[in-house]
């Protein structure tokens, strides 16, 4: 029967890959209780840390290969940019809220008083793929899949706090478009003197547009002249701010996916070992084109995002990448076919593993 010490060992043991313990867990296990001392119920705390941190780092051994180590980089990066996508989603969500069409009514009401009488008669959803600004509906962008693409030059005064992509309400009024310079500047000023903090109106061709934040709800002013009369005249944009949780939250996913790439990589490439060259050319097929597609992916969204954070071109647009379509639409999906169809080869029967290749990992 054992002893109390014997199963917490064993326990213990559960930190290394299954096959370790299978060819070495007895010979470990009768070293540990000789070495213990007499009468010990429990392992000392050194000695249980011991055991994990090193059963942990043989699960995370790669073999000595270069090829191999290429594999598990690959992983790594692939499992960190949908883990940083991931994280990014949980503190969005969290935080993040839609204005309600009051809202949004009650501060276009702001600027143009005779707002109710221009607003348009229907009003959509869109929480996928759908038309974006300019429109004649009143839209409302649930998440923030897809992105608010302006110019440029209409992003230079966005206050950079904001983020235009999360749950915004896009808001047309049927007004004249002869009368849109006139609108846009009593607009400019009715905000600026019910107290919200407004940018200069800003000149493009025969377009106006200006920036409003008060609290945590920010417009956009859009007006379109007489030369695009298949536009609204006059257009708010209307969100909230950015969580403050998403980029950090972002940061630990991909911390958190790293690891977890890394670890599976390592996992896969132990079976890869021991099958024959039919079952390792089929994992290859399956994995290496997923792993290095969901790779460059995830690269170009770390490189985005990190040169929006350090351009100053704010946390809001920096998020706004990371929480759009490359990762969602593409990467998750490439990245769990071919990694799940090749860890279903990896887990199928494979020959067992010498002692010699276990000692060396």
């Amino acid at each position: 029967m054992e002893t109390r010490l014997a199963r917490a060992y064993r326990r213990l043991l559960w930190a290394y890959p299954r096959d370790y313990r299978r060819a070495r867990g007895t010979e470990m296990l009768t070293t540990l209780l000789d070495a213990a001392e007499p009468g010990r119920r429990r392992p000392a705390f050194r000695d249980a840390l011991n055991l994990v941190v090193r059963g942990l780092r043989c699960r995370l051994s790669v073999p000595n290969h270069p090829g191999y180590v290429v594999v598990a980089c690959l992983a790594a990066m692939a499992v960190a940019g949908i883990g940083a996508w991931s994280g990014a989603m949980a503190g969005w969500q969290r935080g993040t809220s839609l204005p309600t069409t009051g809202e949004v009514v009650a501060a276009a009401t702001v600027a143009v008083p005779d707002a109710g009488r221009y607003l348009p008669a229907r009003q959509r959803n869109c929480d996928w793929h759908c038309l974006g600004n300019p429109s004649d509906d009143m839209v409302v962008f649930r998440g923030p899949y897809v992105r608010d693409d302006l110019m440029p030059e209409w992003t230079a005064d966005r206050p950079r706090t904001t983020n235009p992509a999360a749950n915004r309400v896009y808001l047309p009024l049927a007004m004249a478009h002869a009368d849109m310079v006139t609108i846009a500047g009593q607009a400019h000023d009715r905000l600026a003197a019910a107290g919200w903090r407004v940018t200069p109106v800003r000149t493009y061709y025969d377009m106006r547009l200006f920036w409003a934040t008060k609290g945590d709800l920010t417009l956009r002013f859009e007006g379109r002249g007489t030369t695009q009369p298949e536009s609204p005249a006059v257009a708010f944009v209307v969100h909230h701010d950015l969580p403050p949780a998403t980029l950090p939250a972002a940061a630990a996913g991909a911390a958190a996916g790293a690891l977890l790439g890394w670890w599976l990589a390592a996992f896969a490439l132990r079976r890869y070992r021991r099958h024959g060259p039919g079952r390792r050319t089929a994992m290859l097929v399956t994995a290496l084109p997923a792993l290095i597609m969901t790779a460059l992916i995830s690269a170009q969204v770390a490189m985005v995002t990190a040169y929006d954070l350090i351009s100053g071109a704010g946390t809001g647009e920096a998020a706004s990448f990371l929480l759009g379509l490359p990762l969602q639409q593409y990467g998750l999906a490439i990245l769990s076919i071919g990694v799940l169809a090749s860890l279903v080869l990896a887990l199928t029967r494979a020959d067992p593993l010498p002692d010699r290749r276990l000692t060396a990992v």
